[in-house]
């Protein structure tokens, strides 16, 4: 049985956090300022914080804030999975809202781009997603984002009835998947027919006037080789991934979600493998490829 509130709200938050002991009490309070700015949200809102796999005391210091802030219910969940604390959101522990915002726990809101968030989704009534962007001094990060559109996976608005559909579909996004920003973005273009309607990227906004900041980690990137290598490693296996999932939904519509993101490496064929040529992927690319093939032999 689904754990929601029968009471409707103007506006539900959805905060994803692992491991972030360091950052969390900013980022509550970045939100806090927020409610508290804004009359509209004032008293209708509701946050859930899902901790997601912490070994820290993210748990404890989140508790702690919900005592002196009733709008803030903490779920703790064992599995360290962004996926799965996304369908544990959407699908257990959220509301009912006019409009649904999702936040990385890493990050700190501006005062107004909740605001702004949920007044371009306002505004254009057909948009299923509005994306944040972050704040200027992440120029590189920004711009790519205003480029190329989509969804910043750090804070993003849905409006309430793309959110009724996923629910009333039961749509589920893989548990192990890594890209849970550019799956949601996919399925707000496809607007939740992969196979019936084209993509239509004019179904998502990426609204200036909703910034974000966080914690750069490009100096401990510096201090500490073995975690760039690790990122490099990941964002390969992001790579394959997202091309695997994406010819399965083309062949078989939203059917074709896998429960578990291991299903994907299957049958997935060589000419589904191929390395990207160019040195800055080749290695990891072929270190994610030889992983997949394991994980086909061992089926």
């Amino acid at each position: 049985m689904a754990d929601k509130s029968s009471e409707e709200f103007e506006l539900v938050i959805t905060i994803f956090a692992y491991n972030e002991a360091d950052s969390i009490t900013r980022c509550l309070e970045s939100v806090a300022n927020t409610l508290a700015k804004h009359a509209r949200f004032s008293g209708r809102s509701q946050c859930v914080l899902v901790a997601n796999g912490c070994r820290d005391n993210t748990v404890d210091i989140a508790n702690q804030f919900a005592l002196q802030h009733p709008w803030l219910k903490v779920v703790d969940i064992c599995l360290g999975d962004k996926c799965n604390a996304w369908n544990e959101a959407v699908h257990q522990h959220t509301g009912v809202g006019n409009y649904y915002v999702f936040l990385d726990g890493d990050c700190f809101v501006g005062e107004n781009a909740i605001s702004n968030l949920v007044t371009q989704l306002e505004q254009d009534p057909r948009l299923n997603a509005c994306s944040a962007v972050p704040q200027a001094k992440y120029s590189l990060y920004r711009k790519e984002i205003v480029a190329n559109g989509g969804i910043a996976g750090c804070l993003y608005a849905l409006n309430a009835d793309f959110v009724a559909r996923i629910r009333q579909q039961n749509i589920r996004l893989p548990v192990g998947f890594i890209g849970d920003d550019s799956l949601v973005g996919a399925l707000a273009h496809w607007n939740l027919e992969p196979l019936q309607n084209s993509w239509d990227k004019s179904l998502t906004q990426v609204c200036a006037g909703a910034e974000f900041s966080y914690d750069t980690t490009w100096l401990h990137a510096l201090m500490s080789p073995r975690f760039y290598l690790r990122r490099c490693q990941r964002y390969s296996m992001r790579y394959f991934q997202n091309k695997l999932l994406s010819q399965k939904i083309y062949r078989s519509g939203l059917a074709g979600i896998p429960e578990k993101v291991e299903q994907l490496y299957w049958d997935a064929q060589l000419k589904d493998l191929k390395l990207r040529k160019s040195w800055r992927y080749y290695l990891f690319d072929r270190q994610t490829v030889n992983a997949i093939l394991s994980k086909q032999r061992n089926v």
